[in-house]
């Protein structure tokens, strides 16, 4: 039964550049709830995030930690963007 419900959770992945390219997109926005895996993405998408011009995320401080909570917030000011607003753990942040 657990490995059911392990398999069941399991999502497709796909790079940005992949999407980008088979959407032919170049989204301006993005919007993070990845459950923890909020710190990754944004690790491996630093030069994605330099061209958006708004980012909402959830950080989960007992999934990833307040010390990488903080390595992401100094990705997303090095990036240019400023966080306008929080909520709980949701915050906004938008290009200066």
């Amino acid at each position: 039964m657990c490995e059911n419900l392990k398999s069941a959770s399991q999502s497709p992945v796909k790079s940005w550049e992949e999407i980008e390219s088979e959407a032919d997109l170049r989204p301006t926005a993005i919007v993070m709830d990845i459950e923890g895996g909020e710190a990754e993405f944004i690790k491996e998408n630093e030069e994605m995030i330099r061209k958006l011009r708004l980012v909402i995320v959830e950080f989960h401080p007992f999934t990833l930690g307040f010390g990488k909570i903080k390595t992401c917030q100094t990705i997303l000011e090095r990036s240019g963007l400023s966080k306008i607003d929080r909520i709980g753990n949701v915050e906004v942040w938008e290009r200066n």
